[in-house]
C-alpha cells in the first residue's frame, strides 16, 4: 500500500544527456552553451511541445520530461534524434552536439513539479544504455509501441544495470528513413552531373526581425526557379537545398552531397525600405570565389537584383542562353513588390501541406493577383490551392472548386508568361479527366520548359505510372530525385506505386516508409505504408499504420481517397481501395 500523503502515477518518462559533455565544455564552453541553447529553442522544445510533453527539469547536460503518453514519448524521442542527426550532418565530429535517450512506462512519485522514484530512474538507465544519437525503450514501453510498422526494434534482452536489482529488458529503437533524413541530402547518393551543376542554398535572413525568414526563402526560391529553366544547367531542387536552412555548412560537403560543382549562397538584410543582398557563386571542389556581389537597393529594386545574379550566375558558368530561355528567366513574375511578397508568405504556408495552410496560402494568392492581375505564378498557385482542397481536404462543394481550378488553368495558360506552370496544370487537367496520354504529353512539356525541376518530372513520373507505364514513370522519378535528394513527398508517393505495379514490393515499402520519415503528418504516406503493407500480406502491421491516417484526418475515407487515384486501369484503383478496406479504414 502506498504511504498515506505520497502521491504517485504512471507515466511516460523520457530521460535525454549530452554525449561527452564534460569534454565539449572544456573545449569552447561557451560555444557548447550558445548551441545547446540554440538546439533547445529550435528543436527540443518545440518537438517536447508538439507531442504534449512536459519538461520536468534541465540539467547542464540533459533533460528530464513527462508524457502522459507512451506513445507520445517515443515519437518525441525519434523526431528529436531525426533532426539532430541532419543538424550534426556537416558539424566536425569532435564537435557534435549528440544526446542518448532512454524512455520507460513506470510508477513514478510526485513532489510539486518534480518527479521520482523507480519510473525516473530506470529510464535514466536506459539512457545509458543508447548509442549517441539513439533511443533505448524498457519492455514496457516496447509492449505499448512494439507492432508499429514505421519502427523496428533491435531486442537487447535482459539487461542488469546500476542501482536497479532486478533485470530490465531493454530495446532499441530504429527509425527506417532516419539515416535518410540524418544525411538529409545524401540519400539517393548523388552522381557528379557534369560541370554545369548548382545548388542554390537559402539566402540567409540577417535581419533584426525574424519573421523576414518568407522574404529570404521568397528571393531564393525565385532564383532556383529561373535557374531551372536554363536547358544547359543541373539545378538542385528547393526541398534538398532548404534542409541546410539554418545550419553551419562546409560547401566541398555540400557539393559532395547533392553532387554539384557550384554552389549559390547569399544573405537578405532589410531595414524599413531599405534592402541589402548578397551573393556569391563558389566552386565546391575547392572553394574558389567565381563571383561575388553586394546590392545596396530600395525594397522595390528586388526583381532586378534577383535578375542580375541570375545572370550573373549563367555567366560565370558560361552558358549561352538562347533567346527563348532569355525571355523565359525574366517573365512570368511581377514587378510589384507587394503582389511578390504576399507570394513568398503564400509558398511559406503552402509547403506545410494543411487545410489552414492551404486557405491561408490561397487569401495571399488572392490578394496578390488582386495586385497585378498579370502575375502567372500567382494565378498558378492560386489554381493548385483548389485543387488540394478538393482532392485532400475534405472541401464542402469539391466540383465548384475542380471548376475553379480549371478556369485558373486557362487563365494560366491564356497570360503565357509561366509556361512550365501553364502546362503543370494542364496535366493534372487531363488526369482529373482520367485522359492519361494527354496529361503524360502535357507533363513532357512542362519538363521542357523547366528542365531542371525536380517537381516536374516528378508529375510526369505519376502520370506515366497511372497511365500504365510504371517502368517510365519510374525513371522520371528518379530523375526528380536526383535533382532534389530529399523529394517532394508526392515524389516519394509516386515510387510507391511505381515499384508496385512493377512488382518490387519490398522498394514500394521502402519508399512509403521513407515517405513517413520525411513528413510524419503527412496522412498520404501514412495511406501509402497502410496500402503496401497490406500488398505485403501484413494485416496486422497495415491496421497498426492505418491508425495513424485516421489520429491525422480523423475524416478519412476510402472512398474519397479513391477518387484521386487517377488509374487508366479502373482493377489498379479498386485494388488499392481494396486493400485499405482490408486494413481497417472506413468506407
Amino acid at each position: 500500500m502506498a504511504r498515506e500523503g505520497i502521491e504517485r502515477r504512471l507515466a511516460a518518462i523520457l530521460s535525454a544527456d549530452v554525449v561527452g559533455y564534460s569534454r565539449l565544455m572544456e573545449e569552447d564552453e561557451d560555444g557548447t552553451l550558445s548551441v545547446l541553447q540554440a538546439h533547445r529553442a529550435e528543436l527540443i522544445d518545440p518537438t517536447i511541445a508538439a507531442h504534449r510533453g512536459r519538461i520536468v527539469k534541465l540539467m547542464g547536460d540533459g533533460a528530464l520530461v513527462e508524457f502522459a503518453s507512451v506513445v507520445d514519448a517515443v515519437e518525441c524521442a525519434v523526431d528529436v534524434q531525426r533532426e539532430m542527426a541532419v543538424r550534426n550532418a556537416d558539424v566536425p565530429g569532435s564537435r557534435r552536439v549528440e544526446f542518448r535517450i532512454g524512455v520507460n512506462l513506470g510508477d513514478v512519485i510526485i513532489e510539486g513539479d518534480d518527479i521520482y522514484g523507480d519510473g525516473v530512474n530506470v529510464a535514466a538507465r536506459l539512457q545509458e544504455l543508447a548509442d549517441p544519437g539513439g533511443v533505448c525503450i524498457a519492455g514496457t514501453v516496447f509492449d505499448q509501441v512494439g507492432r508499429r510498422p514505421d519502427l523496428t526494434f533491435d531486442d537487447l534482452g535482459e539487461q542488469q544495470v546500476k542501482n536497479i536489482d532486478r533485470p530490465i529488458r531493454a530495446y532499441v529503437v530504429r527509425s527506417p528513413g532516419a539515416e535518410m533524413a540524418g544525411a538529409a541530402v545524401a540519400t539517393a547518393t548523388p552522381q557528379a552531373v557534369g560541370e554545369r551543376s548548382i545548388a542554390v542554398l537559402p539566402f540567409a535572413n540577417m535581419s533584426a526581425d525574424p519573421e523576414q525568414d518568407f522574404f529570404a526563402d521568397g528571393i531564393t526560391e525565385d532564383i532556383i526557379t529561373a535557374l531551372s529553366q536554363i536547358s544547359d544547367l543541373f539545378v538542385i531542387g528547393r526541398t534538398s537545398t532548404f534542409a541546410y536552412k539554418g545550419r553551419a555548412i562546409d560547401l566541398k560537403r555540400v557539393g559532395r552531397d547533392l553532387g554539384v560543382r557550384y554552389v549559390l549562397e547569399g544573405s537578405v538584410r532589410r531595414a524599413g525600405n531599405r534592402l541589402r543582398v548578397t551573393g556569391q557563386l563558389i566552386d565546391a571542389s575547392d572553394g574558389h570565389h567565381l563571383w561575388a556581389d553586394r546590392y545596396d537597393r530600395d525594397v522595390d529594386d528586388i526583381f532586378a537584383v534577383q535578375d542580375d545574379i541570375t545572370r550573373n550566375v549563367a555567366t560565370a558558368l558560361q552558358i549561352t542562353l538562347s533567346w527563348g530561355e532569355t525571355s523565359r528567366l525574366w517573365q512570368g513574375g511581377t514587378r510589384s513588390f507587394e503582389a511578390w511578397q504576399c507570394m513568398a508568405q503564400a509558398f511559406k504556408h503552402w509547403y506545410r501541406f494543411s487545410a489552414v495552410d492551404n486557405a491561408e496560402a490561397r487569401r495571399l494568392c488572392e490578394r496578390a493577383v488582386e495586385i497585378d492581375p498579370e502575375f502567372g505564378s500567382a494565378w498558378a498557385l492560386l489554381a493548385w490551392t483548389c485543387w488540394m482542397e478538393a482532392r485532400y481536404f475534405h472541401a464542402p462543394n469539391p466540383d465548384a472548386l475542380i471548376e475553379r481550378f480549371e478556369r485558373l488553368a486557362d487563365k494560366v495558360m491564356a497570360l503565357g508568361n509561366v509556361p512550365a506552370q501553364a502546362y503543370h496544370l494542364q496535366g493534372a487537367r487531363y488526369m482529373l479527366r482520367g485522359e492519361l496520354e494527354a496529361s503524360v504529353d502535357a507533363f513532357t512539356r512542362a519538363v521542357e520548359a523547366a528542365p531542371s525541376n525536380a517537381e516536374m518530372h516528378g508529375l510526369l513520373g505519376i502520370a506515366l505510372i497511372y497511365a500504365g507505364r510504371p517502368t517510365e514513370g519510374l525513371a522520371c522519378a528518379e530523375t526528380a530525385i536526383r535533382l532534389s535528394p530529399r523529394p517532394p513527398d508526392f515524389v516519394l508517393s509516386g515510387l510507391v506505386e511505381g515499384h508496385r505495379w512493377t512488382g518490387a514490393l519490398d522498394e514500394a515499402l521502402a519508399a512509403a516508409q521513407r515517405g513517413v520519415a520525411q513528413s510524419p503528418n503527412n496522412y498520404i504516406g501514412h495511406v501509402k505504408l497502410t496500402s503496401i503493407l497490406i500488398d505485403l500480406g501484413r494485416e496486422n502491421d497495415a491496421r497498426e499504420a492505418a491508425k495513424k491516417v485516421l489520429a491525422l484526418d480523423p475524416k478519412f475515407s476510402v472512398e474519397a481517397y479513391g477518387r484521386t487515384q487517377d488509374y487508366a486501369d479502373p482493377a489498379h484503383r479498386q485494388h488499392v481501395v481494396d486493400g485499405l478496406r482490408k486494413a481497417g479504414l472506413p468506407e
